[in-house]
């Protein structure tokens, strides 16, 4: 018995050491499993019965105690802000800047909506004529144009729409295609590539030089589309020139493309001549070059009184598109100004005669003109420059009605005070000179103009020195 006994308890505390394991692991989360045939122990992990044992879905995240709680106390103190600022007054006064604040909002969204509206209706006025491929790159182009930084981007649009123009089997010599050409021209000058500027209108002047004396070896007649070449001819060729002659050692060169844009100018005003003739009608006194002046060249109540509407009768097929009397004035103003910078008076006159002709009988652009006239003939006809002196002054001042009076007619009266006081000078009367000199001064200083203010400067300085030598 004693030993049954003894076998019995030893197999009693054999099976509570195996079991000992088990209810560890079971506390633990950990299953022990003992294989009847073996007595290896397998361990595993619990594994949930379903997968939202696995995953707390969002349902039950939001129903977190602690995070209604959170947004709960996020409210109240909300709520405890806004009672505490209505007790103290202070939610009366944040009251105007909340409703000025969306109002600036609303403001703003509505012009940029505005804006954008008139953008697309602009470009779709302006680019109605293009392709969409053509247009698409044009778009782009005018984009990349407005700022400084970003000229390389807008160049390489405008060449990419030139290329796509051809591929569209637009005429080279369109108004679009050319269009397209001056423009990448201002932007190189813009950018500071004035030579890059240069050879892009020599390349459209000649092409559009060449197309119209193709169209006369035609005999193709004439009409709008000849006119709108030889005026974009002319355009053109005005636009080179002036860059050119601003050019260090090209002077020279934009004189000779100058010339060449007045001779088609004066070519083309003979052959309109002709057609009026043809209808019966009394051709524009501007059609016919102005003689070099004789002894006296005084203004003439002929001059003064011609129609500004020279060279194109609205009521008749005149009106195609010519070029207006203002720009064919400024073809004859640009040459004639460069003669005068250069010393050549004997040329700049008639031009300037002629530039004049085309102008309105009352207008600044007509007192400019008189001035520079005046100007031309003080070294060789005093008695006329100080007539043409006198005539800008009037024109400035009372000749010109007061809606159409701009800061030209206030620089040509300072030029023309300034010319009066140079031919008094020459005259030997230097108390006239000096009151023209400031009363040239107080109308400089009154528009603020700094190079007539120099020019007063100046004349006053060697005036001095004048009466001091004497």
């Amino acid at each position: 018995m004693l030993h049954r006994t003894g076998s019995a308890a030893v197999l009693l505390r054999a099976a509570a050491r195996q079991q000992l394991p088990a209810v560890r692991n079971s506390q633990r989360g950990v299953t022990t499993t003992t294989s009847p045939s073996s007595s290896i122990i397998r361990t595993s992990l619990p594994r949930p019965s379903t997968t939202s044992q696995r995953i707390p879905s969002l349902h039950s995240s939001l129903r977190n105690p602690s995070a209604q709680q959170q947004r709960r106390t996020l409210f109240e103190n909300y709520k405890r802000r806004i009672e505490h600022e209505r007790e103290t007054g202070n939610l009366n006064k944040l009251r105007l800047p909340i409703f000025a604040a969306i109002f600036t909002i609303a403001a703003g969204l509505t012009l940029a909506f505005y804006g954008l509206t008139t953008y697309q209706a602009w470009s779709e006025k302006t680019l109605h004529n293009f392709p969409p491929s053509v247009a698409k790159e044009l778009r782009r182009a005018l984009y990349y144009a407005t700022d400084p930084s970003t000229y390389r981007e807008s160049l390489r649009h405008y060449i990419s729409a030139l290329e796509k123009a051809r591929e569209e089997g637009l005429n080279p010599l369109s108004r679009e295609v050319t269009g397209i050409k001056i423009e990448i021209a201002r932007i190189c000058e813009l950018a500071g590539r004035t030579d890059k500027a240069v050879e892009v209108l020599r390349d459209v002047w000649t092409s559009l030089a060449q197309g119209v004396a193709k169209w006369d070896e035609e005999k193709r007649g004439d009409g709008r589309e000849r006119t709108g070449l030889v005026k974009r001819a002319v355009e053109t060729a005005v636009r080179l020139g002036g860059l050119l002659i601003e050019m260090e050692g090209r002077g020279k060169e934009g004189e000779n493309v100058l010339e060449k844009a007045v001779e088609m100018v004066l070519s083309e005003e003979r052959r309109r001549e002709a057609r009026f003739a043809a209808k019966g009608k009394t051709a524009p006194a501007a059609s016919t070059a102005v003689a070099v002046p004789s002894e006296t060249v005084l203004p003439s109540q002929d001059v003064m009184a011609t129609d500004s509407s020279t060279g194109v009768d609205p009521d008749d097929v005149e009106n195609d598109g010519w070029l207006s009397p203002l720009e064919l004035a400024s073809t004859f103003e640009i040459l004639a100004t460069y003669y005068l910078t250069t010393n050549r008076a004997y040329l700049s006159t008639p031009l300037l005669l002629h530039a004049l002709t085309y102008l309105p009988a009352k207008s600044c652009h007509a007192a400019t003109l008189m001035a520079t006239i005046s100007t031309s003939l003080a070294s060789t006809h005093p008695a006329s420059a100080q007539a043409w002196a006198e005539k800008a002054i009037d024109m400035a001042t009372v000749g010109t009605p007061a809606s159409e009076r701009t800061d030209d007619c206030d620089e040509a009266c300072v030029v023309a005070m300034c010319n009066l006081a140079e031919l008094r000078w020459r005259d030997g009367d230097l108390e006239a000179a000096g009151r023209w000199f400031r009363d040239a001064g107080v109308a400089a200083r009154k528009m603020q103009w700094d190079e007539g203010m120099k020019k007063v400067a100046e004349g006053l300085e060697m005036l001095e020195k004048e009466k001091v030598g004497k």
